[in-house]
């Protein structure tokens, strides 16, 4: 399976969350994104989540926390993104590739 992913994440151009955004919003890959498992970045600026191998994932996070709710006054933040990938089966009877976009108070999917 070639899960190609170009990734337009976590960064709208009016992101309401309160948080340290470095990037300022633009889509420059200078590190603001951490990669777990198979992933990789490749020379066109796609994010690769699996390899040749069977029965691989790959995770892409943003890597700063954002706050959704404010503390003080309990108000809850909105956002919104938009991304754009591809999905491409080596054999075209391959099942089960898919993407999940999630919220996550951590990385560490070990457990």
């Amino acid at each position: 399976m070639l899960l190609l992913f170009f990734l337009l994440l976590f960064f709208p151009k009016n992101v309401v969350c309160q948080g340290s955004d470095p990037t300022g919003g633009d889509f420059n890959f200078n590190g603001f994104l951490y990669t777990s498992g198979s992933a990789n970045l490749n020379s066109n600026g796609l994010f690769r989540l699996t390899n040749s191998q069977t029965q691989t994932s790959g995770q892409v996070f943003y890597s700063f926390p954002l706050r959704f709710k404010d503390s003080a006054n309990g108000t809850v933040s909105s956002f919104s993104t938009t991304f754009v990938f591809a999905i491409v089966s080596r054999y075209g009877t391959d099942k089960g590739h898919g993407l999940a976009f999630f919220l996550s108070p951590t990385r560490d999917f070990s457990n």
